[in-house]
């Protein structure tokens, strides 16, 4: 929980920045000091955020993506990933994959 902690402070400390993508090395040395799937899916899923803040909405698709397809065992973080995801790819105008990210978030939460 405390490197999990840890990944959040750094991603609200840099978000908060004129340029958010400045926290990306910070957190990126987390990722390496870590093998645990949850903290790194956390931290995967918080250089999206940086990203999404900096406008760079492709290289924070990559992000989450990572969090969707390998660090997968954490179902909260997948769920924000997907939604993230869908967010990601509305941005960079390809509204049918922002249906599909939104609607597989809707499944995996247990909606209708």
């Amino acid at each position: 929980m405390k490197d999990r902690l840890n990944v959040y402070q750094l991603a609200v400390k840099f978000g908060d920045n004129p340029n958010p993508a400045d926290g990306v090395a910070a957190i990126e040395a987390e990722i390496a000091k870590t093998k645990d799937p949850a903290v790194r899916a956390a931290a995967y899923g918080m250089l999206g955020e940086l990203y999404l803040a900096a406008d760079k909405p492709r290289e924070a698709m990559w992000q989450f993506l990572w969090v969707e397809v390998v660090y997968n065992q954490d179902r909260d973080e997948v769920i924000k990933a997907l939604a993230r995801l869908a967010d990601t790819f509305r941005i960079q105008g390809d509204d049918d994959r922002a249906k599909s990210y939104r609607e597989k978030a809707r499944r995996l939460r247990g909606g209708p």
